[in-house]
């Protein structure tokens, strides 16, 4: 049996960025309040000029509050089945954050 074959498919889990090439993580870290205006500047102007070589997808592990559309980048076609599950499960909210399903 081949390597492939044993490879999760897309709709198997809440990943569904299975075939993905790699993954990017962007981080700045300061010690210096003042230099926060500047230092945030800097990783949105790196973030920006990396659009175009990126898919859009992002992993939900490295949460981003200022990503446009995040439910379809977290989840994309999974989030459909991800909401029914949600709902199933904790249909009071329970297990919830700025991000969550």
């Amino acid at each position: 049996m081949g390597e492939r074959s044993r490879a999760c498919r897309p709709e198997q889990t809440a990943f569904v960025y299975r075939k993905a090439l790699g993954c990017i993580q962007y981080d700045l870290t300061w010690n210096n309040g003042e230099k926060t205006p500047s230092r945030l500047l800097q990783i949105r102007m790196l973030y920006e000029s990396m659009r175009p070589y990126v898919s859009g997808g992002a992993y939900v592990n490295y949460c981003d509050t200022e990503l446009p559309n995040w439910r379809e980048a977290y989840w994309d076609a999974n989030l459909p089945r991800l909401r029914a599950i949600k709902s199933r499960f904790d249909p009071d909210n329970v297990f919830r954050h700025a991000q969550s399903i």
